[in-house]
């Protein structure tokens, strides 16, 4: 424009010189006017930013890609809706390579998600190049995502997309999933992928405030690298970000995402010194080149990969808690057409590493040749390829494409690329350096073909439980039909396919066996949340996308994405197949999964680590607390978190369900009081069992609430199995199973329990006028009675009363008033008795009313809970009492 400007100025200069020449005279033609210059041609752009939409954030064009809003570059703040726009853009600006670049401002920015409040903590979120109409942190994943694997933006949203598991759908990531929550077909689609950007705009907000507040990383890291630093870590961790969402959603809970970002940003390697060690490594990877696979393995030496973990528990016979440590590693060769694997293990200090000669225990099968088949060692070279990876086959996982990434090692840290294994970086200092010649190998696999694989031993025949097999309440299952529900089924055949020890996840399989497909109905089982109504009852999950399909190897299931955070191969497909006499879980690998945390090492690296490790104990003594208790506060390791018995416990034994047995007992609750203890067990339907327990040691009453499985076998041996190591084996009587009261026999140690369970039923109203005072007399030793007062009540079986415990001595010292006003209601479980606080400093509390033990004893168990000033339920007591109608 100054050029143009220049010349417009010298075209006047000369005119005004040729008039003055000609004298000047005004009674000459006149000079026509110059036209004006045409304008500079330019461009705009407009476009939305979101986490939800946000308000005065700032949005710049990262001109020179440094992750920062330059004085020079085009600036500006987003109005209302997200919304922002640049105007006047010079013409020769390639949008199609623009990176936008969105600041969120701490005090500054609102989300309007949140109408009115501004965001507390700032953050950065970016888009891949071109991508200008919604920049969102799923596009700050999708950007992440290009630069760390290196690949184009389609490649780098299918891998995100089948994280997600939305790959192959009409769901975009570079959308605006605000908008798109309003579309009739994939409104709940992207009502997820709103949650999911939720949780990461947080998690992202959070670790930066950390670093912040920290001072820094620890290191030298810029403020653009430490947010690329975030988001490389959340996108290779998003399969356990989206778990936590799809659980929560699964539960029927409406998924908070500022919990779920505070859970995440604690599981993951998100601390300032992580994000030190990732702005290292990012650094480190520019310097990846590509490296020939096969040249590496047909070199002297081979490659070498590193192996090792540890277990702790608690040693019963020296009292300690006890680390035992492996160590091991392999070497890589190529041999002919073959890959050939020599393992070592390390022999402890004296003998160091010894070559394994015997073969590796194998506890999977695989589907080939249409049956399943123990896996071969083989892995073949199938093919090079013109960029260097090989194509390989292998039982293990059919075929593979191989890349390697080479990077020079030489005065880098050994510590740093002991990192895939634990277990060895812990036993390198920080100043311990590769020698000159050291290469590390960054390996990614990619699936070429789908493999079904079947966990499974010899020792797993149809004759023993708890041994991956298809269990209803009846027993093992042993063919697929059995499996199947129709129309006229009354309570569905559930088959568990996934969950932990708080929610798991049920299927009920609809349709006919015959056909190549069916339907799915599922259902969430949560262990860990009881209402007055009973406890792990599954709830149906209304779903039109689960279904079945028939193979030659047995049943794939078909779930939506929530269902797959359950079985914990999110990348995985359950299978239902019959083998050896039962029905057994199996799962498919998907083709073209991809993954790229494997490193291996050249010969003189790995001589390196071997050099610099040192003489490690295999077995060393650790901090009580890394068995789950703490001798300093009192505890033994019975207290808190169990860390087992050590030999002394017995193996747990193998029973085989009966159908009779176990009609018996289903759905029924049972009250076992001993000398020492006193339990309610409540013995599900669907093989789960809840207990409350309450037990008298020399430091008072302990009270825990269990939860597990249950099974009984035509001995009328009952077993209730809460984890691996605690579970308790009790002989019930041979006549008179399920009755009211059964005498019980049960193994403890060297001594043998003898106690009674007596049949707990829901306390009902059914019979008693519209009216009514009851008295409940304590069967302890205080005899305390208090009289209930019922209002009179409709037929809504609810109410109000008021209890006078003017009859019990405990209410002397003016803690308890003699007069409580409470509310009640007539459930399924029993009757429920709410008290209402006389003083905002007394707790709620309820208590759920049973008849227990024989029907011809008018005899009451109350079962009592608090609620706490945090919201949550801490479980009370077990009272028993006589009960008297009063006139």
């Amino acid at each position: 424009m100054h050029f143009r400007r220049h010349l417009l100025a010298i075209s006047m200069a000369a005119a005004l010189t040729q008039l003055a020449a000609c004298g000047g005279s005004s009674s000459s033609t006149p000079t026509p006017t110059p036209e004006p210059p045409a304008p500079e041609p330019t461009q705009s752009l407009s476009g939305t930013t979101a986490d939800g939409y946000l308000v005065n954030a700032q949005v710049c064009l990262d001109l020179n890609s440094n992750g920062e809003c330059d004085a020079d570059e085009p600036s500006t703040l987003t109005q209302a809706g997200g919304q922002y726009s640049f105007s006047n853009l010079d013409a020769a600006l390639d949008l199609s390579q623009v990176q936008m670049l969105v600041k969120v401002i701490a005090g500054q920015t609102e989300d309007e998600d949140n109408p009115g409040v501004v965001l507390p903590q700032s953050y950065t979120m970016t888009a891949p190049a071109g991508v200008v109409e919604f920049v969102s942190p799923l596009t700050t994943l999708l950007a992440s995502e290009m630069d760390r694997a290196g690949v184009d933006q389609e490649t780098a949203a299918a891998a995100l997309e089948q994280t997600l598991g939305i790959l192959g759908s009409d769901l975009s990531l570079v959308e605006d999933y605000i908008v798109g929550k309003q579309q009739p077909a994939n409104g709940n689609g992207y009502k997820r992928l709103h949650r999911v950007a939720q949780v990461v705009a947080r998690v992202t907000a959070k670790t930066k405030h950390a670093v912040e507040q920290n001072g820094g990383t620890g290191g030298d890291a810029e403020d653009n690298e430490v947010a690329d630093a975030i988001a490389e870590t959340l996108t290779e961790n998003l399969e356990q970000l989206v778990n936590r969402v799809d659980e929560a959603e699964a539960n029927g809970q409406e998924p908070d995402a500022d919990t779920i970002a505070d859970e995440v940003a604690n599981e993951l390697p998100l601390a300032p010194e992580d994000v030190q060690d990732r702005v290292e490594r990012k650094r480190e990877r520019g310097d990846l080149e590509e490296a020939s696979l096969l040249t590496l393995l047909e070199s002297e030496g081979g490659m070498f990969e590193l192996d090792g973990h540890s277990d702790v528990f608690f040693d019963s016979s020296t009292n300690q808690c006890i680390k035992e440590r492996e160590l091991g590693y392999q070497q890589i060769q190529k041999v002919e057409s073959l890959i050939t694997f020599n393992r070592f293990r390390y022999d402890g200090p004296d003998v160091g590493f010894i070559e394994i000669t015997e073969e590796e225990d194998r506890d999977m099968l695989v589907w080939k040749q249409q049956a399943w088949s123990e896996m071969s060692d083989q892995v073949e070279v199938v093919s090079q390829e013109e960029d260097g990876s090989v194509i390989i086959s292998s039982d293990m996982d059919g075929r593979q494409q191989v890349w390697a990434q080479q990077l020079d090692l030489s005065d880098l840290k050994l510590k740093r690329y002991a990192k895939g294994e634990h277990e060895w970086k812990s036993l390198f200092s920080g100043n311990q350096l590769f020698p000159e010649g050291a290469s590390g190998y960054q390996m990614t696999f990619k699936q070429l073909e789908s493999r079904a694989m079947l966990p499974y031993r010899a020792e797993c025949d149809a004759s023993v439980q708890w041994c991956n097999q298809v269990v209803l309440p009846t027993g093992p299952v042993q063919t697929l039909a059995e499996l199947m529900n129709d129309a006229s089924t009354e309570a569905p055949k559930l088959v568990y396919i996934g969950g932990d020890d708080d929610t798991s996840l049920a299927v009920a399989l609809q349709g006919d066996i015959e056909e190549d497909q069916g339907k799915v109905h599922l259902y969430v089982v949560e262990h860990d949340e009881c209402d007055d109504n009973g406890c792990a009852a599954p709830e149906l999950k209304e779903n039109a996308d689960a279904s079945w399909t028939k193979t030659p190897m047995g049943l794939v299931l078909n779930l939506p994405e929530w269902g797959h955070s359950f079985t914990h191969r999110r990348r995985a497909q359950p299978l239902l197949t019959e083998y050896e006499g039962a029905v057994r879980h199996g799962f498919v690998l998907g083709e073209g999964l991809t993954r790229s945390d494997q490193w291996g090492f050249n010969e003189v690296a790995m001589d390196a680590f071997l050099a610099n490790l040192g003489t490690p104990e295999l077995r060393e003594v650790e901090d009580a607390g890394e068995c789950g208790f703490d001798p300093d506060n009192g505890q033994d390791p019975g207290d808190g978190t169990e860390p087992g018995d050590g030999d002394d416990k017995p193996e747990l034994p193998q029973l085989i369900a009966d159908d009779a047995a176990t009609a018996a007992l289903a759905g029924k609750q049972y009250l076992a009081v001993d000398a020492e203890f006193q339990a309610l067990i409540q013995l599900n339907e669907q093989g789960r069992v809840m207990a409350w327990v309450e037990e008298q040691d020399d430091e008072g009453m302990e009270r825990e609430t269990l939860y597990g499985k249950w099974l009984i076998d035509a001995e009328h041996r009952l077993l209730l199995q809460f984890d691996a190591d605690d579970w308790v084996l009790m002989q019930l009587p041979a006549e008179g199973l399920g009755g009211d009261v059964m005498k019980v026999f049960e193994q403890d140690g060297d001594k043998q329990l003898e106690y009674a369970m007596q049949l707990v039923r829901p306390l009902s109203l059914d019979g008693f006028a519209t009216s009514l005072t009851f008295r409940l007399t304590d069967e302890d030793e205080n005899g305390c009675a208090m009289d209930l007062h019922l209002d009179a009540f409709d037929t809504g079986l609810e109410g109000s009363g008021w209890v006078d415990m003017s009859l019990c001595s405990e209410t002397g010292d003016g803690t308890v008033p003699a007069n409580q006003e409470f509310l009640w209601a007539q459930t399924e479980a029993g009757l429920k008795v709410e008290m209402v606080p006389s003083s905002d400093a007394m707790a709620p509390e309820s208590h759920l009313l049973y008849w227990f033990g024989s029907q011809t004893t008018e005899r009451v168990l109350s079962r009592s809970t608090t609620m706490l000033a945090d919201g949550t339920a801490e479980e009370g007591s077990l009272d028993t009492f006589r009960f008297e109608l009063l006139p």
